[in-house]
């Protein structure tokens, strides 16, 4: 059982194994989703190291907790700061190297007939988007697949979800969000594969248009889907 740290301290250790676990506890048994408080403390966390290539380990592992952490306070966000198209404006402001980014916006979306997609971003003020990721370093390598449905808030349209449930739908893309930084942190990594990656970025409203239980929509496939 870990007892609860000061804020304060110093790691020590005399295996280089164990680093990384001591960093991962220190670090993320201590996040706090403070982005919107008038007062922050921040924790200091000192560790003392024998040699540089513990240091390019540590310096390696920080910037996998960094994407781990911008995840958690992307999904801790309230939903009128992370709308499709704010998360848009993010994905393309962050670099990536290796990874190419397509995409696709409202338009293109009705274009290339995807129905469930337009169905469920339709009648919101903040219009649908579909994202795809590709890292091709070798059409030889084996190729993998990540996908999810990135929704900034599922209202359940006319079908509204009960109170208890409906307050932590802000979380319904937290998923999504897990792929897209899971993307950054294998951009630069050395590995023999090729992955894509694909989400479509929606806000589920209501309106007096929104589709209904019932409702028998047309997929991208031509299968029909009994909502």
């Amino acid at each position: 059982e870990i007892v609860k740290l000061p804020e304060n301290f110093t790691i020590i250790s005399n295996r280089t194994e164990n680093l990384e676990t001591l960093l991962d506890i220190s670090v993320l048994s201590r996040y706090k989703f403070n982005l919107y408080k008038s007062e922050k403390k921040e924790d200091n966390i000192s560790i003392l190291i024998k040699d540089l290539d513990e240091k390019t380990l540590l310096e390696q592992r920080q910037k996998t907790l960094d994407n781990i952490i911008s995840c958690r306070n992307l999904v801790d966000m309230p939903t009128c700061d992370k709308s499709p198209e704010k998360i848009v404006e993010m994905i393309k402001s962050t670099d990536f190297k290796n990874t190419k980014i397509r995409i696709l916006d409202n338009i293109d979306i009705r274009k290339k007939w995807l129905n469930l997609i337009d169905a469920v971003g339709k009648w919101a003020e903040n219009k649908p988007f579909l994202v795809i990721m590709e890292r091709i370093i070798n059409p030889e390598y084996p190729t993998y697949w990540f996908v999810w449905k990135w929704v900034v808030f599922d209202t359940g349209w006319i079908n509204l979800k009960p109170e208890n449930h409906i307050y932590s739908m802000k979380d319904d893309m937290a998923w999504a969000a897990s792929v897209f930084y899971t993307m950054k942190e294998l951009d630069s990594k050395d590995l023999k594969i090729n992955i894509f990656a694909a989400f479509p970025l929606v806000e589920n409203s209501i309106s007096w248009s929104s589709y209904r239980p019932s409702d028998i929509i047309k997929a991208y496939n031509w299968k029909t889907v009994d909502i």
